[in-house]
């Protein structure tokens, strides 16, 4: 091996090791580091936007910053103030998805629930890459982490999977996010006639937030699902009498044995419902658009 130090000047050598020496301490720090060799996101270190993002959880869930990173060490030591990011500037990137998915697994809750909800919400971030994680929290202990794995995993992939589960969560007259899961199946409708029991066997739950999203899931069963909205406006709740309604606008043509009910309905107490069946008539019955009754008073 050859070595260098006869050929360089003592002093030369002495500055050539303090350099070195210098360089190597400053490779301990991510910034640097990330700086020269990678991995960087949108043209900076990784490890400032892991500091951004926990910095954001902390602002918002502790309205204080207590991270305690090595990289938000230096920063207070050299008296250097966090220039915090909102949401859209912090998430709305595919570029953020393996930082992300890291941060998904993190020790910190917050910043682990907080990386989650980006990535099933943030159409950017939905990405193959994070498929194993949604699957593994599809059966997680935390509610809204089942929910959110279940709305990103259909969108990504259409997983039947998530049926069972959202299923569940819909039978149990306790569970918080149960009007969610009915929206999440009623939105999976079109693609999933198989759900067609499910809806019938809710049309009359107790919670008209659940009746609503049945009555908007017919839409895509034509005439089949034509009895269920004819029960639909004649329920309780304005709400889901409206949702029938647009569901049979939905429907069109195919919904003309309901026109004498929603004809009915041109003079119910709700003024929203009664635009409703306006727009409905004139879509199911297109060439009597212009003789129909608009009572918005």
């Amino acid at each position: 091996m050859i070595s260098f130090s006869r050929f360089l000047p003592r002093p030369l050598l002495i500055l050539v090791n303090i350099l070195a020496l210098l360089f190597g301490l400053a490779m301990l720090h991510p910034y640097p580091r990330q700086s020269l060799f990678g991995p960087t996101i949108r043209g900076k270190p990784w490890c400032v936007w892991e500091d951004a993002v926990r910095h954001f959880v902390h602002i918002q869930f502790h309205d204080e910053v207590i991270d305690q990173t090595l990289s938000a060490k230096v920063r207070h030591w050299l008296g250097i103030k966090h220039q915090g990011m909102g949401w859209t500037e912090l998430f709305d990137d595919a570029e953020m998805v393996p930082l992300l998915l890291e941060l998904a697994e993190d020790t910190d809750p917050a910043v682990r629930a907080a990386a989650f909800h980006a990535i099933c919400n943030t159409d950017k971030l939905r990405h193959a890459s994070a498929l194993p994680l949604m699957r593994r929290r599809l059966h997680n202990d935390d509610e809204e982490n089942r929910t959110n794995a279940a709305r990103a995993l259909w969108l990504l992939d259409k997983d039947k999977q998530v049926f069972p589960v959202l299923l569940r969560q819909l039978a149990d007259r306790q569970y918080v996010y149960r009007v969610d899961a009915m929206q999440l199946l009623s939105g999976m409708s079109a693609e999933a006639p198989e759900l067609y029991p499910t809806f019938v066997a809710y049309a009359t739950d107790p919670d008209e937030r659940v009746r609503s999203p049945v009555m908007q899931a017919m839409r895509h069963f034509g005439k089949k699902g034509l009895p269920i909205l004819l029960e639909g406006l004649n329920d309780t709740h304005a709400d889901v009498r409206r949702a029938a309604v647009n569901a049979l606008a939905g429907i069109g043509p195919d919904g003309k044995e309901a026109i004498p009910a929603l004809e009915r309905r041109l003079n119910d107490s709700d003024k929203k419902v009664r635009e409703a069946v306006a727009a409905a008539l004139r879509a199911i019955v297109p060439e009597h658009g212009p003789h129909l009754r608009r009572d918005n008073k």
